[in-house]
């Protein structure tokens, strides 16, 4: 996916606009699965998920099991999300600015890439 900073581009089904240029930066489109899948609830889609988009390291440190239900646990505790912005610096993490539809709270997700895997997530937060 390729974006220029004032485009907007589909996240999560919403048209976001991006803030800074994200040429090239393939954790967009990684950035904005995860939120899909975050908002779905699905435990089985979420692990599918995480299991072919983590990098071999983050999944050394913590399964997709695990990362599954930290994920479950924000869906649940949320009752989903819409995305409100998103920025990427650039070579940086993706920044996912959230708000909750159970109760307004707002929160960020940071997707950060692995250097030595392309496209893959190496850790999220």
């Amino acid at each position: 996916m390729e974006s220029r900073a004032g485009e907007n581009v589909s996240l999560a089904g919403q048209a976001v606009k991006v803030e800074q240029s994200t040429s090239s930066n393939t954790m967009i489109g990684v950035g904005s699965a995860l939120v899909e899948i975050l908002d779905g609830g699905n435990s089985v889609e979420q692990q599918r998920f995480l299991t072919s988009n983590l990098s071999d390291d983050a999944l050394r440190e913590r399964s997709a099991v695990d990362r599954a239900l930290l994920l479950r646990r924000a869906r649940n505790q949320s009752g989903g999300v819409e995305v409100v912005n998103m920025t990427v610096v650039a070579k940086g993490p993706v920044e996912i600015q959230v708000k909750s539809r159970k109760n307004g709270h707002r929160a960020k997700i940071y997707v950060f890439g692995a250097k030595r895997q392309p496209g893959k997530i190496r850790e999220f937060g």
